[in-house]
C-alpha cells in the first residue's frame, strides 16, 4: 500500500492480518511504494527473459475470457 494514499484503517488492517499470519516486519515497516522501481525492474527482467508477459486485453476482454468455478478460461 501507499501510506500517503491509503486510509490509515486499511494499513492497520493489513498489519493486523500480517501479524495474524505469524510474520513480523521487525523495526522497519515496508511499503511496496518504497521499492516500486526495483519491483518494476524485476518485472522488466522477467519479461525480457520470456518468463512473464504484459497482457494487453481490455477489461471487457478479460471479463469475457475469465473462467468460472466450473469451466476454465480462455488463454490470452
Amino acid at each position: 500500500t501507499n501510506p500517503t494514499k491509503e486510509e490509515v484503517e486499511y494499513v492497520d488492517s493489513i498489519m493486523a492480518d500480517v501479524k495474524w499470519l505469524g510474520f513480523d516486519w521487525g523495526e522497519h515497516l515496508f511499503y511496496a511504494s518504497d521499492y516500486f522501481e526495483k519491483l518494476y525492474g524485476f518485472a522488466e527482467q522477467l519479461i525480457t527473459k520470456g518468463l512473464a508477459y504484459v497482457d494487453d486485453q481490455t477489461h471487457e476482454e478479460m471479463r469475457a475470457n475469465r473462467g468460472t468455478l466450473t469451466s476454465p478460461g480462455t488463454r490470452s
